[in-house]
């Protein structure tokens, strides 16, 4: 019905009304405002379509079209609300109603199909979709902050400038929070990082992103049995008399079951760690997203307060690595035979245990290791004090020898990835042979070890890397502050907004694992803290470093769960010194 019947079909109907009314003689007229009103409220729906018909349409409709996007990809229930309401336009409930929903139900029903295939055909495009919808505005609300902040801090507003970038840190942080949850991927792995790092993050952001570390669902048996067969050309049986089909752990990347090998492979007890499959190609469209926020927020001068870019920049370099596990092998042998030539100089390195890797039955998402049979690190926290120093210094020690001596190191010592575990004859390589050592109250007990285990994250540091590490553990070693304050700054970490005191607090927080400060022992989020704790900056963060930073933290943590003191700047600086008589001569120079 076009616009012209549309109006001559309201004007018959109601002079039919009107002349029915005067013909039964009714005593009652319809009153002529009544009518004025009538008549003004039709024409005003023609005048509506007409224009909206000829001028608005296109505008609407393109309009709609994104907003309805939106409302399918990330809010779904608004959706099926306003889906619900436009199908009923099209029934012919209302006039004005069914005009929309005819604008609006060809991209409507487009868009429900792009929900629904997207996701599953074109992964990638969906996630970074859904990525920047979500991100954009949380970065440009940190923009909005930067602008009101640096216009409080001309009119030397100090407090409303902190009280600024509190409000956007915690409502940035829940964010984010959100963001990660639900797309998981590399974005829950990253989120997990995030949240121990206390000494270079906003309170809010670890205190909200802590809550994502027990997002870790398994993955079926049957898919990790099917990847196994895959992998490996055989049926599962052929390699393994037994596997358990509940996981000792499960990863963003890969989880881990146990098994025992078949008699045709030695029959010895082997943990499996099978990679999740698609996860490759998903995190690596998470960090291209990522990559591109960054350089977005340098673009716009936006300062966080820490080197974001530079922990991306090195993530990205770095995570890729973790799904070749051939690699992960050779880094596990590796480190295992270097650690085993510096045992007769030092011995301490015999309490370390390096797991054994099967070459033979280790593909590139099939990863086949010895089974350490041990607790997590933190259950012995109420053993003896020189028991635990005792581990803690082996584990410190072998540290060194990774970073300083060999450049190649483990760069993920969570607690669950180290174990307590007694030596024994079953263990025939790595350490030591089996003893029997006295505790402080006269007891014996077989000796116990510290195993670490999951060489996924391993980096590997250039010589001048290790050459300025190595000068910066020597001037920490000397507990010179002012020495150590230059070193910080010749091997690029810029700590800024605080005093000269608390920058070379920040050096020993960031690198070096000594407790023995107030500071090393405070809460970012305690009131009382130091006042550098909320003031201090770290713009700049040399990249080539930021995993020793995340050992060191990580370490850190572990030493203060136990209640163990040991400074590896103390215990490194022969190894250091070494280090610097074998490359600094090139690079002084």
């Amino acid at each position: 019905m076009d616009l012209q019947s549309y109006s001559f079909s309201i004007r018959s109907k109601n002079n039919l009304i009107l002349k029915y009314k005067q013909n039964s003689g009714s005593r009652r007229c319809t009153p002529f405002w009544r009518v004025l009103k009538g008549a003004v409220r039709r024409r005003t729906v023609i005048a509506i379509g007409f224009v909206g018909k000829f001028f608005i349409h296109p505008l609407y409709y393109t309009v709609r079209f994104f907003a309805i996007s939106t409302a399918l990809a990330f809010q779904p229930k608004l959706a099926v609300v306003t889906g619900t309401l436009l199908l009923a336009g099209a029934k012919g409930y209302n006039n004005i109603l069914s005009m929309v929903s005819g604008v609006v139900q060809g991209p409507f029903l487009l868009l429900v199909g792009m929900r629904i295939v997207l996701p599953w055909s074109f992964p990638g495009l969906w996630r970074s979709l859904v990525y920047w919808q979500r991100l954009l505005p949380i970065m440009f609300s940190y923009f909005k902050t930067h602008v009101r902040a640096k216009r409080a801090c001309g009119l030397n507003l100090t407090d409303r400038v902190h009280e600024l970038w509190q409000e956007q840190h915690e409502f940035a942080s829940e964010s984010i929070f959100e963001v990660f949850s639900d797309l998981k991927g590399f974005y829950l792995k990253l989120g997990q990082i995030l949240a121990t790092k206390t000494d270079m993050l906003p309170a809010p952001y670890t205190s909200s992103l802590a809550r994502l570390l027990d997002k870790l669902p398994p993955m079926p048996f049957k898919r990790i049995q099917c990847g196994i067969e895959r992998q490996l050309g055989g049926q599962l049986s052929k390699y393994f008399v037994d596997m358990d089909t509940f996981p000792l752990a499960s990863a963003t990347i890969a989880q881990v079951h146990r098994a025992q090998l078949a008699s045709a492979y030695g029959s010895h007890e082997v943990v499996v760690k099978v990679q999740h499959r698609g996860t490759k190609r998903m995190m690596s469209s998470d960090l291209s997203n990522m990559r591109i926020g960054c350089r977005i927020l340098d673009a716009l001068n936006v300062k966080l307060g820490f080197d974001l870019t530079s922990v991306v920049l090195e993530y990205c370099e770095q995570v890729p690595l973790e799904f070749n596990f051939r690699r992960e092998a050779a880094n596990a042998a590796a480190i295992r035979e270097a650690l085993h030539a510096h045992c007769a100089e030092l011995p301490l390195l015999n309490r370390v245990v390096i797991p054994k890797v099967y070459p033979m039955l280790s593909t590139d998402q099939v990863l086949v290791m010895e089974y350490v049979d041990g607790v997590p690190i933190l259950d012995v926290a109420l053993m003896e004090l020189e028991l635990k120093t005792e581990l803690v210094s082996a584990l410190v020690l072998a540290y060194g020898v990774m970073i300083l001596r060999t450049g190649l190191f483990h760069s993920d010592p969570h607690p669950g990835n180290l174990l307590a575990c007694c030596k024994n004859d079953a263990q025939k390589d790595p350490v030591a042979p089996t003893q029997m050592t006295q505790s402080m109250n006269g007891s014996l007990h077989p000796l116990v070890n510290i195993a670490l285990i999951d060489f996924g994250q391993v980096k590997e540091l250039t010589d001048a890397a290790r050459l300025k590490f190595s000068l910066l553990v020597c001037a920490m070693a000397s507990r010179d502050n002012d020495l150590v304050i230059q070193v910080m700054k010749d091997v690029g970490l810029v700590v800024e907004n605080c005093s000269l005191e608390f920058q070379a607090i920040a050096g020993y927080i960031l690198f070096d694992t000594r407790m023995d400060f107030p500071e090393a022992h405070e809460s970012p989020l305690d009131p009382n803290a130091n006042e550098g704790w909320r003031c201090a900056k770290v713009p700049s963060l040399p990249q080539d470093l930021f995993m020793v930073v995340r050992v060191i933290t990580l370490l850190r943590g572990v030493m203060s769960s136990l209640g163990v003191d040991v400074s590896s700047s103390l215990m490194w600086r022969p190894l250091a010194m070494q280090t610097i008589a074998e490359l600094g001569g090139e690079f002084v120079k």
